[in-house]
């Protein structure tokens, strides 16, 4: 199990990194043709978060 919560924190990181870049692109645009793009991983990484979050709670009852 340790493997798979590992593996699962893992990409939720690497979402994240990936929402910096765009974060940084836009700033380099100076347009913010990628806040859509941002407002959608922010809502795909609270919902992964979350479901992270009971995971772990269900673990931890066990």
């Amino acid at each position: 199990m340790n493997y798979f919560i590992k593996k699962y924190y893992k990409i939720l990181s690497q979402l994240d990194n990936y929402k910096n870049d765009i974060i940084n692109l836009d700033k380099k645009a100076g347009n913010n043709v990628y806040s859509k793009y941002v407002n959608e991983i922010d809502n795909l990484l609270l919902q992964k978060y979350i479901k992270f979050e009971k995971l772990l709670s269900e673990i931890k009852e066990d």
